[in-house]
């Protein structure tokens, strides 16, 4: 059982509330991203949008990118913060120490991938933006809870 799973046995009901509903706060903002973009899954270009879907599209973009982000920072700050006082037997740090760079990892993804979404953009591949943006946030989070939050 990972140190995540031990955790999570021990915290406040409230504490427990929180983790859960940020979880779906984190899956919501990804699926956001998914439903704005109405060609992410038939791979057709802006161009086939009216006007105002595109205005739409570009004006949230970048909402949603820092966003996802904040949300993310401030997730994994509480979600830490309550496995750090449990992590003093050594193996156990271990495993918060690899939990914590996950977290990290993805932090450094997503800022990078932000920057590969403003090239983008700026080309006027918004479309290419949003798909670039779920794939590479829904890999990263579903990856990250199959490997740490749920073992």
């Amino acid at each position: 059982m990972g140190i995540y799973a031990q955790t999570l046995k021990n915290i406040a009901s409230e504490d427990f509330v929180r983790l859960k509903d940020e979880h779906l706060r984190l899956r919501n903002s990804i699926d956001i991203i998914r439903s704005t973009c109405i060609n992410l899954e038939n791979q057709l270009c802006c161009q086939n949008c009216n006007r105002e879907q595109i205005a739409t599209c570009k004006g949230r973009l970048t909402s949603f990118s820092y966003n996802l982000i904040s949300i993310s920072e401030s997730h994994f700050d509480f979600e830490e913060s309550i496995m750090l006082p449990r992590a003093g037997i050594s193996n156990k740090k271990e495993a918060f120490h690899n939990h914590q760079q996950s977290h990290q990892n993805i932090l450094k993804e997503m800022r990078e991938t932000l920057k590969e979404c403003a090239l983008l953009d700026s080309h006027g591949r918004t479309d290419e933006c949003y798909r670039l943006l779920y794939k590479r946030a829904s890999k990263l989070y579903e990856e990250h809870g199959r490997l740490f939050d749920l073992s």
